[in-house]
């Protein structure tokens, strides 16, 4: 059953109806075309300055950030992190408290491009560039100390730079971390429909709709766009997250037994109950997901981590089984929910988050919510706007 922390934020995103923010075409039209007037911001925010430092620069067109921890000398381990975002969407508060956790507890130097969104920049674009980007820190720092992490649409693209390195003949980063990753644009697997209800993050037409501005020309099952056909063999080991109440759940289930069809090492983390990068979220198995992450960043081999926790509390299912959690709450419906917060919402998950962890950033995205900021969550920064 999911913790007390999952079903308060759960709860959360059915009072706001936060998933109908961008449930049909028209919506997502809508978004794209107000952010295209004013872009959303995507500097870090402020508040994380104390834990590490920020650097920025322009790496084949793009503006990069680099982030270390602060006052410690400069870690070997190297990541690159792609945010999510359904394409569409800026970074925001959230990555940014994940990338300072792995800065700083890793440690580890973290490059984050700030890419340029769907619809102005599509796939055939996006990917090269951002290949580019990873393909020069495995040059410099080997690739026994690269790391890829993406989130949703993130670990999307990150799947698309590992294909584009094997084709280019470069080595392999030594690890993809994946959380909820987009793995088919087409959404044609039937079980989808049995998940969509409990979703409360995305929606099936909305998602599909972002999805497509990212297509571009390919055909919706190219493999730079949905992975879940591509040619697995070869690429780097990987960690994937992913939630029973996510509609890339059962994308995530076949994929992980195809890459282990394929010969590729994979760690796979269904956690029932559980929302769309849920360890993005203030919740116990969102810490629990982090923890591991952050952990795996400073290991020596993906595994190796898992097997040195006791404590470890995310489950790991096998891909091939389709849990009945797809068609059974476990959370809190309108009628729960609105038992369980009061007038301040934000203060009871906020209050359960730091039970959990303190984790900055999530609780400024709940605050967002619960007043009704549905901007693919609010972001505390300054500066940094950019356009398309």
């Amino acid at each position: 059953m999911p913790s007390l922390s999952s079903q308060l934020v759960t709860g959360l995103l059915i009072v706001t109806r936060y998933r109908h923010r961008l449930d049909s075409p028209s919506k997502v039209e809508r978004y794209v075309r107000e952010h295209t007037v004013r872009p959303a911001p995507y500097a870090p925010p402020r508040r994380l300055d104390r834990k590490v430092a920020f650097s920025v620069d322009t790496r084949h067109g793009w503006t990069c950030y680099t982030v270390v921890p602060r006052n410690s000398p400069t870690p070997t381990q190297q990541v690159l992190y792609v945010h999510g975002g359904g394409h569409i969407g800026e970074i925001i508060s959230a990555h940014w408290s994940l990338i300072a956790k792995l800065a700083n507890k890793g440690p580890a130097e973290v490059t984050v491009p700030i890419y340029p969104l769907a619809p102005h920049s599509t796939a055939s674009q996006t990917v090269p560039v951002a290949t580019d980007i990873a393909a020069d820190l495995i040059a410099r720092n080997g690739a026994q100390n690269v790391t890829l992490i993406g989130d949703s649409a993130g670990g999307n693209i990150v799947l698309g730079i590992a294909q584009t390195l094997r084709r280019r003949g470069l080595p392999q980063p030594r690890q993809l971390v994946l959380i909820s990753p987009g793995l088919d644009a087409s959404k044609s697997n039937p079980a989808i429909a049995s998940v969509a209800p409990y979703d409360r993050v995305l929606s099936v037409a909305g998602s599909t709709a972002s999805t497509q501005l990212y297509i571009g020309k390919l055909e919706s099952k190219d493999p730079l766009v949905s992975p879940l056909y591509a040619d697995l063999s070869g690429l780097a080991p990987m960690l994937v997250f992913s939630g029973t109440h996510d509609i890339h759940n059962p994308d995530a289930c076949d994929f992980a037994a195809r890459a282990r069809d394929a010969g590729v090492s994979v760690d796979y983390h269904e956690q029932p109950g559980a929302q769309h990068v849920y360890p993005l979220l203030p919740t116990a198995e969102g810490a629990s997901a982090r923890t591991l992450i952050t952990a795996l960043v400073g290991s020596a081999a993906v595994g190796e981590t898992r097997a040195s926790r006791q404590d470890e509390t995310v489950q790991q299912s096998p891909p091939r089984q389709r849990r009945e959690a797809h068609s059974q709450g476990g959370c809190l419906e309108v009628e729960d929910a609105l038992s369980v917060f009061p007038a301040d919402l934000c203060a009871v998950v906020v209050a359960e988050q730091r039970v959990v962890e303190p984790f900055d950033g999530v609780g400024h995205a709940l605050v967002g919510l619960s007043v009704g900021r549905s901007d693919v969550f609010p972001t505390v920064s300054h500066g940094g706007f950019r356009g398309g």
